[in-house]
């Protein structure tokens, strides 16, 4: 995983990254970067952050948090902040799945604050994740959902997520404040249900009541004889 903070003032820029890496099942992985710039009489700051937790090889939570305090208005500067690095994922899970198929299964929240000049533009995934995992926002906005994916047998998963929040004026210095959080919950669970032995009983007790059934009505429309229509008895 991958946090990015950067400004850029006219001609200057502050930016600073973090990332954490581990293979196998790290139990917990986490990152994160801030920024403060001066313009003139106005501050400037950034942050990003990113903390992951793995329960289990097929169980974990992802947390994204990001945001800035741009107070710059009478700069007379073009000004952009950006919590996002350029083409590098803030969280990725590469793993590879076993002999039967399975499901990438995933519940997540996003909740935003700040004026109507933020823009957020949502976590993305690649891979086999849906591209869009939440919708394009142009003003804050609380949301949440859940996502399923197939995952097929004996396949190489690169699961990437990026969360991009910038805000830039090419005139002049911003005025803004603005956070977001987004929290994930995710598990890969096989692809197909199997019943417990209570559920097996139960389906096996049905398949006899539905067996049964069928023979009284094979034992009924046999007595009627056989050239008596049905719907005139």
């Amino acid at each position: 995983m991958s946090s990015t903070a950067r400004i850029t003032v006219g001609p200057t820029t502050e930016q600073q990254n973090e990332s954490d890496l581990a293979d196998g099942l790290p139990g917990t992985l986490a990152s994160q970067a801030s920024v403060r710039l001066a313009d003139g009489d106005g501050q400037i700051s950034v942050f990003s952050s990113m903390r992951a937790t793995w329960a289990s090889a097929t169980r974990g939570q992802t947390e994204m948090q990001w945001g800035w305090d741009a107070r710059n208005p009478t700069s007379v500067n073009p000004t952009l902040v950006e919590t996002v690095p350029p083409g590098l994922a803030s969280w990725s899970y590469r793993f590879t799945t076993g002999a039967t198929v399975s499901r990438f299964v995933a519940r997540w929240s996003l909740d935003v604050t700040g004026d109507d000049t933020l823009g957020i533009q949502g976590v993305y995934g690649s891979g086999a994740l849906p591209f869009t995992v939440t919708p394009f926002r142009t003003a804050p906005q609380d949301d949440a959902g859940s996502f399923t994916v197939v995952l097929a047998p004996n396949q190489f998963y690169s699961l990437d997520f990026y969360n991009f929040g910038n805000l830039g004026r090419a005139d002049r210095g911003l005025d803004s404040v603005a956070a977001g959080r987004f929290l994930l919950d995710w598990e890969i669970a096989p692809g197909n249900e199997v019943p417990e032995p209570q559920g097996w009983a139960m389906m096996i007790a049905g398949f006899g009541l539905v067996g049964a059934a069928s023979r009284r009505a094979r034992q009924q429309n046999g007595a009627r004889g056989r050239h008596q229509p049905i719907d005139q008895q």
